[in-house]
């Protein structure tokens, strides 16, 4: 296994097709760190045969993390009478795990089984 690397520009280009980003570039490289912490933790392995897949699926999961935290996970806001309905973290894990099984399911990379 060989390091994936992701840069802003792939991130641009690739995944944002030159639309608009949700990602600042100042905050880029936290959220991808944590973005590969979350891949790896839920069984991704960063072979480079599918480097491309495996950097989208990075930019995807950095995009929901930042986000989140930017939300506080707020999941409805009522201004007139202020209620304010959180999300539980669990769904944000639940979209990730949806993320990276959509992304690299078919890869043969979150297979965990003997070869």
């Amino acid at each position: 296994m060989q390091k994936v690397n992701v840069d802003y520009a792939f991130y641009l280009n690739e995944f944002c097709c030159g639309g608009e980003a949700t990602l600042p570039s100042g905050e880029f490289e936290k959220y991808i760190k944590r973005a590969k912490l979350e891949v790896s933790g839920l069984g991704g392995k960063f072979y480079t045969d599918f480097e491309d897949e495996i950097r989208l699926c990075l930019c995807e999961v950095a995009e929901v993390l930042y986000s989140a935290a930017k939300s506080g996970n707020i999941k409805a806001e009522s201004v007139d009478g202020y209620s304010v309905t959180f999300a539980e973290n669990y769904n944000v894990r639940d979209r990730l795990r949806g993320i990276v099984v959509q992304r690299l399911g078919n890869t043969g990379i979150l297979y965990a089984g003997v070869e």
